[in-house]
């Protein structure tokens, strides 16, 4: 997963929840979503949601994410 993937959901879970391939119909099915589920229009016209807007728009807890030792400065 890149960290756009970590940060927005991907255009595959878009058209998941909106059963919809066009940005402009996403964009409508997303607004009109009891409650609306809050999107910015990118630059091409997609809906970017945030992946954290998502889960507590589902009602998910964040999860704490391990944090790992940064070993690039040590040498073998």
């Amino acid at each position: 997963m890149t960290r756009d993937e970590e940060t927005y959901l991907t255009e595959v879970e878009i058209v998941r929840i909106t059963k919809k391939h066009y940005a402009k119909a996403q964009c409508r099915v997303l607004a009109e979503l009891n409650p609306p589920l809050p999107f910015q229009p990118g630059g091409d016209g997609r809906p970017l949601v945030l992946r954290a807007v998502h889960d507590a728009w589902l009602g998910l807890k964040p999860t704490a994410k391990r944090r790992r030792p940064r070993l690039e400065g040590l040498s073998a």
